[in-house]
């Protein structure tokens, strides 16, 4: 289904055909407006869907690319709501996505902290600020076997945390909101939740942190773990 909040203005790239089969994704802001470019190659004729969604799962954007080799896309934020958006490719050999913010006509991205490493016993990824201040550090793990997902959080200085489980699908599983101290730990189970594409969203602070993972067979597979710190002045 295609709904469509901007304009968006597409245009067929130069492929060169001696790249290797894999799939290629580059996602950047544009320069001269607030705008968000998607650059895809080696498609290979497949049918692949573009999609923005807000952070908390709303779908602002969904397309889907077919017969083609190479592509661009940009969309517009103008007029969007400010705050946080999961921007992603996806068809049957390949899925990337990346969060950004969109704050006073400007589109920053999240910047990656890690990958998960591991499809057996434990994965973890930490985040870490971005700047020299105190700011929150985190640490996610996943138990492969026991469906958790372990968040603990630190230098939060009270804050509260707001979580946020959400699939890809844009069907939210889990949100809630808890206080803290200092520090801040807890397990996210996951068993019964149906194999798929999910995403973990936490708000501590300035801090934004997406944690993307994946459901096989009853088993947690972190993927990206991706951070920003919220513009100052903003409470996005």
């Amino acid at each position: 289904m295609k709904t469509i909040f901007w304009s968006a203005i597409l245009s067929l790239f130069a492929f060169n055909p001696a790249f290797s089969a894999r799939l290629i994704v580059h996602f950047h802001a544009a320069e001269s407006e607030a705008a968000v470019v998607v650059q895809l190659a080696n498609l290979e004729q497949a049918r692949t869907e573009v999609f923005l969604k807000t952070i908390d799962g709303r779908q602002r954007y969904s397309d889907f690319i077919s017969g083609e080799n190479g592509y661009s896309l940009r969309l517009v934020m103008e007029g969007m709501e400010e705050g946080s958006y999961i921007l992603g490719v996806s068809n049957k050999s390949a899925r990337e996505v990346k969060a950004f913010t969109f704050f006073a006509g400007q589109v920053r991205f999240f910047e990656v902290q890690g990958q998960g490493v591991s499809r057996n016993g434990l994965s973890r990824n930490v985040s870490q600020p971005l700047g020299s201040k105190e700011q929150v550090l985190a640490n996610i793990g996943a138990s492969g076997e026991g469906g958790l997902v372990n968040v603990q959080l630190s230098n939060l200085n009270s804050a509260p945390v707001h979580t946020h489980i959400i699939s890809l699908t844009g069907l939210s599983w889990y949100q809630g909101v808890e206080e803290s101290r200092n520090g801040f730990s807890r397990n996210y189970i996951t068993k019964g939740l149906p194999d798929g594409a999910y995403y973990l969203f936490l708000q501590a602070g300035a801090a934004r942190i997406v944690q993307f993972f994946e459901i096989e067979e009853g088993k947690v597979l972190l993927g990206s773990l991706q951070r920003a710190e919220a513009p100052e002045g903003s409470s996005i």
